[in-house]
């Protein structure tokens, strides 16, 4: 899909060029894009009516106290998780529970799709 712009950023002929973060900030705020919705990002296999697209109207659409609050509670429930994951591969390996495969590495790689360095 191509985008177009209503409105073309133009500057004088004697105006410098200004270079840096805030300038691209100031060029993109001047940029007028058009009014309709944007298709999904690549490879996003959820229909935004899913709970990832709750999740993502959820973070669009939250204030300044709300994104906080959620940033505590999602790092305490992050923390969480990590444990457990980490609690269950290990049961998962000391047990011997990856058949079919021939190694707990091979279950975790091919079986599960998790990298090794994500699980050790």
């Amino acid at each position: 899909m191509i985008v177009t712009f209503k409105k073309k950023i133009t500057r004088p002929k004697d105006a410098s060029v200004p270079i840096g973060h805030d300038a691209l900030v100031e060029a993109a705020l001047q940029i007028e894009a058009p009014e309709t919705s944007l298709p999904a990002p690549a490879g996003w296999t959820e229909p935004y009516d899913s709970e990832l697209g709750d999740i993502v109207h959820e973070i669009e659409n939250a204030d300044l106290e709300e994104t906080l609050s959620d940033i505590d509670s999602s790092a305490n429930l992050y923390d969480k998780t990590a444990f457990r994951m980490g609690g269950r591969l290990l049961r998962v390996k000391r047990e011997g529970w990856f058949a079919p495969y021939s190694s707990f590495n091979e279950w975790l790689e091919k079986g599960k799709g998790i990298r090794r360095a994500r699980a050790y």
